[in-house]
């Protein structure tokens, strides 16, 4: 993800990850677990790419 961000030098990011996927997570709770997981995961991933390539205080 850092490497977009250097490539591409976004000016404004729209990030969806945090949307629930309802009918996937509501199978049982190994899917809702591995929904919310991935969804937090990407959400640090694109924070700290976004930092790194752009360290200055907003």
């Amino acid at each position: 993800m850092e490497q977009i961000f250097r490539e591409f030098q976004p000016k404004v990011i729209v990030h969806f990850g945090e949307c629930p996927s309802a009918p996937y997570s509501m199978i049982d709770v190994h899917y809702a677990v591995f929904v919310q997981t991935n969804n937090i995961t990407t959400t640090f991933n694109l924070l700290f790419a976004m930092r790194t390539s752009d360290p200055r205080p907003a």
